[in-house]
């Protein structure tokens, strides 16, 4: 591999094109938005009930990771609908398992977050 030199140039490019890549998700997938709608809505809530420094960390981090987990599902699926078009039992399994690792941290987020409200409201 090629050692690339250090540039503000290359660093911005970088960074557009992540920022390319959140719009194109936003403009595609329903979920994602969805999603960053239930992490607005728990961060206002969190804000209104005041929560702690350390809730706050303990809640950015699943939502993190939620919205992770949904960007490489997505560009799971579109790398398989890209390279294997046709219908494939293996390729439907693995695009599965990609939306159940969102399942889950979309679940752990709301437990998380339950646990959280469930303390400060006592």
């Amino acid at each position: 591999m090629k050692e690339q030199k250090f540039s503000v140039k290359s660093r911005w490019n970088s960074f557009r094109y992540a920022l390319k890549g959140l719009n194109a998700i936003w403009k595609s997938e329903i979920n994602f938005r969805i999603e960053i709608l239930l992490c607005l809505g728990i961060i206002l809530t969190s804000l209104f009930i005041q929560l702690e420094i350390y809730d706050w960390i303990a809640l950015i981090i699943p939502m993190s990771v939620l919205l992770i987990a949904e960007l490489f599902n997505t560009a799971l699926e579109n790398s398989m609908d890209q390279f294997h078009p046709n219908f494939d039992p293996l390729i439907g399994q693995i695009k599965d398992i990609a939306a159940a690792a969102v399942l889950i941290a979309a679940v752990s987020l709301m437990c998380i977050f339950g646990i959280l409200m469930v303390k400060q409201l006592n």
